[in-house]
């Protein structure tokens, strides 16, 4: 069903009858340009472009009794009353007005031709927390401007509806930043005529986070790097398109921090790589990010071992199974009693590490947090189906920890990486 919300004023007051009256008007709009209304209230042109409408007046007492009386015959139409808006609480009284009159699912069109000082302002965020809730469907916002009255007498109603896409474009923007999730972005370029380089950066914005839920994080890099270029042709943006040309700076940072190129080189790509597992741990996702950890890890140890192994970047990434799957059971041996013995655990890495390979310090403090890696992931991957695992501050704590002793390990040993808090 559809419903008008209108607000109530009082109009101007004639001084000769001491009553408040509405000059006479001729209302135009767009949706409909062959119906002009000409009236006193804007309420009877609204009636007349939706016939089967319900109209809710909020009043404030003044409008009940000025007001109302001239409004109620238009038919279909009941009213809230609602104080004016001089405190904070008034306020609430007047949003919780408007979020309890409405029935579920209504369309809604917002009219606040008269509105007085914040009334039009509290109404219309009501309404768009419920469109946020999923409760309403906002079809209109609309004003009937006097002052752009044309020079043949006709009064515009100027519709603003096209600007909550700005809330809508930040609400996506917002989600995308804090989950990578981007499924609000797609819905935002279906519509005509819109630009084929946003369209197709949206795409590659919605494949990026298709990629992350599923862990494929090398696609994942290369939607990001794809979805760099969402820009390439904002000249050919229109005005509508305002709202995410000013959020592309923040949306283009995040990824710029998860593009991967096919043409980096291994070091390159390790730095890269770990920017995921950081922007994993940042935003809560800790299952990913030890889960990635543990497989850059095995990678990291085969680009040390380069100089002493008979592999190469080019065995390394793009990966290999048979070679990293000898590598990935070469490492998981390593244990922290054989950390102990140096000789041993060299006579049982050296056929896969390199006959030069040697545990110095830095190697055994890296394999320190290869235990750590391991005891955390299969804590958390064992979703909480263990007689003693850990509650959810511990594996907060320990992943961040854990991580951030495998970026000092890391360092140390030639490589710097970003930060990861």
């Amino acid at each position: 069903m559809t419903v008008i919300v209108t607000i109530l004023g009082l109009g101007r007051f004639n001084k000769d009858t001491g009553r408040y009256v509405y000059e006479e008007a001729t209302y135009q709009w767009s949706r409909f340009p062959d119906k002009p209304v000409k009236t006193s209230l804007v309420q009877e042109a609204l009636r007349k472009w939706f016939p089967e409408a319900d109209i809710l007046a909020l009043a404030t007492e003044e409008a009940l009794e000025h007001t109302w009386p001239k409004v109620k015959p238009i038919g279909n139409v009941c009213f809230r009353k609602i104080p004016k808006g001089s405190s904070q609480n008034e306020f609430w009284k007047i949003y919780n007005a408007v979020t309890e009159s409405l029935p579920y699912r209504a369309r809604v069109i917002l009219d606040f031709t008269h509105g007085l000082r914040s009334i039009p302002l509290i109404t219309l965020l009501a309404l768009v927390f419920l469109r946020a809730a999923g409760r309403i469907e906002l079809e209109a916002v609309i004003y009937a401007a006097q002052e752009a009255k044309t020079p043949e007498g006709i009064t515009p109603i100027f519709d603003l509806t096209p600007f909550l896409a700005m809330l809508d474009w930040a609400g996506a923007t917002e989600r995308f930043l804090e989950i990578g999730d981007t499924s609000k972005f797609h819905k935002l370029t279906i519509r005509e005529n819109a630009p084929q380089s946003l369209v197709q950066g949206v795409k590659e914005l919605e494949d990026l986070s298709y990629a992350v839920a599923t862990n494929r994080t090398f696609l994942a890099g290369s939607h990001a790097f794809k979805a760099l270029s969402i820009d390439h042709e904002i000249e050919k943006w229109g005005e509508e398109s305002g709202p995410i040309k000013l959020l592309l700076n923040e949306i283009k940072e995040v990824l710029s921090h998860l593009a991967i190129r096919q043409d980096m080189k291994l070091e390159e790509q390790l730095q890269q790589l770990f920017m995921h597992v950081a922007w994993y741990l940042k935003h809560g996702y800790y299952e990913k990010a030890i889960g990635l950890a543990r497989e850059w890890f095995i990678t990291f140890v085969q680009y040390k071992c380069i100089q002493f192994a008979d592999i190469s970047e080019q065995h390394i990434l793009p990966v290999n199974d048979e070679i990293r799957s000898r590598w990935d059971s070469t490492i998981g041996r390593i244990g922290s009693n054989l950390l102990q013995d140096k000789m041993r655990l060299q006579s049982q890495v050296r056929s896969v590490f390199g006959d030069n390979f040697e545990l110095t310090e830095e190697w055994k403090a890296l394999f320190a947090v290869w235990q750590r890696l391991k005891d955390i992931r299969n804590d958390l991957l064992h979703f909480g189906f263990r007689s003693h695992p850990k509650n959810p501050d511990e594996v907060r704590s320990e992943v961040e920890s854990c991580l951030c002793d495998l970026k000092k390990a890391v360092e140390k040993m030639g490589l710097e990486l970003p930060e990861i808090r």
